[in-house]
């Protein structure tokens, strides 16, 4: 009987200790795989970050070409402005000296003596 006792003490030992290698082995498992999910949720941050950035270095380089393309068109409208200015100018000089020829000197040193007895 002894000898039962003794054999159930060492049996009951052994499961005890294969039990907790068991669980020991199941937590070594678990963060195993928590590792392994880290490892993978890290790079699907990282390719979610890179994803954007390529997606907001896109949207800057769409926006400087349209920046570019909108500062194109407006150096040419004011050209065109300069150019329509310059032309009304010209216009302008030239209905003087016309105006100037037909009123003749008399009349304007005629007027020059209205506007200073007044």
């Amino acid at each position: 009987e002894e000898e039962q006792n003794f054999k159930k003490m060492i049996e009951s030992e052994y499961s005890m200790r294969l039990r907790l290698l068991n669980e020991e082995c199941e937590q070594n498992l678990q963060r195993q795989q928590e590792c392994i999910s880290d490892l993978n949720l890290r790079e699907t941050l990282l390719n979610q970050a890179i994803k954007l950035a390529t997606e907001l270095e896109e949207m800057f380089q769409e926006m400087l070409q349209r920046l570019g393309r909108v500062g194109r068109e407006n150096m040419e409208k004011l050209k065109e402005s300069e150019a329509r200015a310059s032309e009304q100018v010209r216009s302008l000089l030239k209905l003087i000296v016309e105006l100037e020829k037909k009123c003749g000197e008399g009349t304007l040193a005629l007027l020059k003596e209205q506007v200073t007895a007044a």
